[in-house]
């Protein structure tokens, strides 16, 4: 009465087992008025067994839930929208992978590439990682920097944002990069550029991994994981260039190149920080090549944060910060089940 549904009340009396059971459960309350807001026609219904009972009230529970979806989707709004097919295809998707990893709650910047669907995304996924730096790199080295970028993907698939920084060194990890970067790299130019940037690389991917510290423990907004990473990644690159700029002094004095100023601080130091920044946003470039391969398959928005935000507007999605959930646990059921 106070929402002006009088109407209502007499579907749910004449429903007791259907819309009348639900509507004990105050979720379900708060969705009849949006899903029927003019009513419809019902009459009281008998059943022969439980089961019986039991399979009509998921029946109804599952037409709520269409008729609530098809609702919210069709309301005007002052936000950017979506095709409403296209919107519940996403939510289907994305239920469906919240289910499969056991997720109550969704992080953009923690999405992995175990929500890739088949072989072939999965192959997709890290060579277009490594191609990335390969492209900036230029054809020959660009070549080999995607062999170690995809080795680097093997060793270590998931994608681990660096969202706070600490001091330390990661030996073991480090050494066996390195080791195994110069095995390739020498095979290729030769032993001593082999050892110098197998030296190079693994400092590098020692001084990496022991920087990461703790992933933040509140999200104020979405994907704010990686904007954290990209950042501590400039970060990085400014930390260790200029051990790389003397690195590479003793490369070319090894090498019996005459020793340049400007070279050095110019065009090495640029160098040394694009291959910092390369290494250091590795956990970015993963994250935008997932999101580029899900993209291009339709089976998320190009602009995901502002399709969450809008599915919260639509009341489909709960955001608090950079946190998703859905409304309510059966409401994601429901969706996994669609399609």
């Amino acid at each position: 009465q106070r929402l002006g549904f009088p109407k209502l009340w007499e579907n749910i009396q004449n429903d007791p087992d259907g819309l009348g059971k639900l509507a004990e459960i105050p979720l379900f309350l708060s969705l009849i008025p949006t899903a029927y807001p003019d009513g419809f026609q019902n009459q009281v219904r008998y059943f022969y067994s439980e089961k019986e009972r039991k399979e009509y009230q998921v029946k109804i529970r599952k037409e709520l839930f269409d008729n609530y979806i098809e609702r919210k989707l069709g309301e005007h709004h002052d936000r950017k929208g979506y095709k409403p097919e296209d919107t519940k295809r996403w939510l289907i998707w994305l239920a469906k992978k919240m289910k499969e990893h056991n997720l109550k709650e969704f992080y953009i910047e923690k999405m992995q590439p175990s929500y890739l669907g088949n072989k072939f995304e999965t192959i997709q996924y890290p060579l277009i990682v490594g191609s990335i730096i390969g492209l900036i790199n230029g054809l020959i080295s660009g070549l080999i920097v995607c062999l170690i970028v995809a080795l680097i993907y093997l060793l270590s698939p998931t994608i681990n944002t660096i969202e706070t920084l600490k001091i330390g060194f990661n030996f073991k990890g480090g050494l066996i990069i390195g080791l195994i970067s110069g095995l390739i790299i020498g095979l290729i130019n030769g032993l001593i550029p082999g050892l110098m940037y197998g030296l190079v690389i693994g400092l590098t991917s020692g001084l990496l991994n022991g920087l990461k510290g703790e992933n933040l423990s509140y999200r104020k907004y979405s994907n704010q994981g990686i904007k954290k990473s990209a950042k501590n990644a400039i970060i990085f690159a400014l930390i260790i260039s200029p051990i790389l700029i003397s690195l590479s002094a003793v490369e070319l004095h090894v090498e019996g190149q005459n020793l340049h100023l400007e070279i050095i601080l110019i065009q090495r130091f640029l160098v040394a920080l694009g291959f910092n920044i390369s290494f250091a946003g590795i956990p970015v470039r993963k994250h935008i090549s997932l999101r580029l391969i899900l993209w291009k398959n339709r089976l998320i928005p190009w602009n995901y944060a502002h399709f969450l935000t809008y599915t919260d507007d639509r009341k489909l999605i709960h955001q608090v910060g950079g946190r998703f959930t859905f409304i309510h646990a059966l409401l994601q059921e429901h969706f996994a089940q669609m399609g």
